[in-house]
């Protein structure tokens, strides 16, 4: 469980973040500047209230390491590094919606995508897609 406190004497305040990352990401609808990503909520019992999505990516060259970590769960999770300025991201303020596509993409260029969910922090890094825009002027 990811924690975030602030210590005293004793404990002032304590935020936890979703435990488990969205579930079951896919990526489509790709045309040559924009992929579409889906995912599901993440599972189970989720401390506070959640608020939003956060979905990161990076252009696959960029992407500089890779760790996975495994859970207590025994579910492995990947976290991504990307070159200084090129991990971009965007906030869902929308607890309801679990699709969204990115836009303002590179022609013809393969990315990793992945996405977090958070309530006053962010849960881990869901698993990533590989995924590649279009050339321009072709369909899929």
């Amino acid at each position: 469980m990811h924690e975030s406190c602030t210590w005293s004497n004793r404990p002032i305040s304590c935020h936890l973040a979703p435990p488990r990352p969205p579930a079951n990401v896919t990526a489509s609808n790709t045309t040559s500047t924009s992929i579409a990503l889906e995912w599901d909520p993440p599972e189970g019992h989720i401390p506070g209230v959640l608020r939003g999505y956060r979905i990161f990516y990076a252009r696959a060259p960029d992407i500089i390491n890779t760790t996975i970590y495994t859970t207590v769960d025994n579910e492995d999770i990947t976290y991504h590094i990307a070159r200084d300025m090129t991990l971009k991201n965007v906030t869902i303020n929308d607890v309801y919606l679990t699709e969204y596509t990115v836009t303002g993409l590179e022609p013809y260029t393969r990315y990793f995508l992945w996405v977090t969910a958070f309530t006053v922090s962010d849960s881990p890094n869901s698993h990533a897609v590989s995924w590649a825009t279009e050339e321009d002027g072709k369909l899929n």
